[in-house]
Parts: structure tokens; sequence; C-alpha cells
């Protein structure tokens, strides 16, 4: 176990390797700004009290947030991304959480964002932000209250895109598996350029999306797809012609 104040990174960095953090418990921030890193981010069983934020920063590897030693990561005060800030894909695995939410401003891009497993975002804000892939939540528990992979909202603004997918189900694996979005927002001049798929056809596939509302000239590209162990609550469009089905 160790204790950190805080990890800067400024003024045109650069990281050539990766940085692992292993039931560590950072009691200020982890900040990127202007800077430039090739490796990977790793947290297990670890603890950011102020978040973590990327400003003008390009990491060309992975993040992955999880549990280890039996302890689950917390980030609080939100992950944040903005002025053309870039990652490569972003995993909360295990019963770890982002609290405050993960917001991506100002023409930032994620490649592939993935909750698995018990990992729990409240929020996922998109303004002026990219995700150049698949929105993946894959829980492996009942779904009580947050116990299985969860986001407790999404909304995109600002021609916002989400070029993939949207998949949410269990793991297909688990007893009961179970995963869950609340309420899917997209406004605007923004879109999924994929589908929206919940549930799946075999046993431990259930998902659940609270309800998805479209407005002005939001669109879902691929449709909206309700499979056997899917339940979608509410489905409000503005216009009735933006879905694709």
């Amino acid at each position: 176990n160790a204790n950190v104040g805080k990890i800067i990174v400024s003024n045109s960095a650069s990281i050539h390797g990766n940085i692992s953090l292993s039931s560590t418990r950072i009691t200020d921030k982890i900040s990127f700004d202007d800077s430039n890193m090739t490796g990977n981010i790793s947290l297990g069983g670890s603890q950011v009290a102020n978040g973590i934020s990327f400003d003008s920063s390009k990491i060309s590897g992975n993040i992955s947030i999880a549990a280890g030693s039996g302890v689950n990561s917390t980030i609080a005060n939100g992950v944040t991304l903005t002025n053309n800030s870039t990652i490569g894909d972003f995993t909360l695995d295990n019963g770890s959480s982002i609290l405050n939410g993960l917001t991506l401003s100002n023409d930032s891009t994620i490649t592939n964002l993935n909750v698995t497993k018990r990992g729990n975002i409240d929020e996922l804000l998109l303004s002026q932000g990219t995700i150049n892939g698949n929105l993946k939540v894959e829980g492996n528990a009942n779904g009580t209250d947050t116990n299985t992979a969860t986001i407790g909202e999404i909304t995109l603004t600002n021609n916002s895109t989400i070029t993939g997918n949207i998949s949410v189900k269990g793991d297909g694996a688990s007893n009961n598996a179970n995963a869950k979005i609340g309420n899917i927002t997209l406004g605007d001049n923004t879109g999924i350029g994929g589908s929206i798929a919940v549930g799946d056809s075999g046993s431990n596939t259930n998902g659940v999306i609270t309800g998805i509302t479209l407005n002005g000239n939001s669109t879902i590209a691929g449709g909206i797809i309700n499979n056997t162990n899917g339940n979608i609550g509410t489905i409000i469009s503005n216009t009735g012609t933006n879905i694709n089905n």
C-alpha cells in the first residue's frame, strides 16, 4: 500500500512506458496537461480523491481501472478529457467506480469504452466528444442497484458521436447476469453510428435501458434492437423519423 499526493504530467512532457498503480491512494489527482504518453495506464485496487484529467494530451495506449487484492478502484470527482485529448480503449472492470462522471469535451476522443463485470459510471457526458468505436456494458451480477455493470445516464450534446454500437447485456456465463444503463439522451445533431442492442437471446444475458430520447436531428443509424432478454422502458423521438430499424 502506498499514499501519493498527486501525479502531474505537463508542459509538453512525454512518457514512453506505462503507469501502473496497485493498492495506491492518490490523495489529490492525476493530471495530464499538454503532454503525451505512449504506454498504458492501469489502476488496480487504487483510489483517486480528486479525479483524473487530460487537457490537450494524447495517450496512445489504453486505460484500465479494476480491482486489486480484493479492493475495488474508485475515482472520485470524475474523469475528464478536453481540448483534443485522446486515449485508446477505456475499461472499467470488476466493482470499480467513477463518481461524478466521465466527460469528453472539445473534440476529445476515446476509442472504445468497456464497462464490465460490476463496473459503475454514474454519468457519461459527451459535449463535442467522440467514442470512435463501441460502447459495451456487460455485467456478471443480478443487477440489484449498481451490483452489475452500470452507467447511470448517457448524454450526447454539441455534435457528439458514438461511431459504433452500444451493447447492454449480461455476460452469458454468470447466474442471472444483467447490465444496466439509465436514460440515454441524444441532443440535436448528435448520433449513434451503429445500433443500440439490449439483452441477447442466450441465457444470463439480461439488459436494461430505462429510456432513450432523441432530440432535434439526432440519429441512431443502426436502429434500436430489443432482444429476447432486453428491457427498454421508454423511447421518445420528437420527429419519429430518425431511427432506422
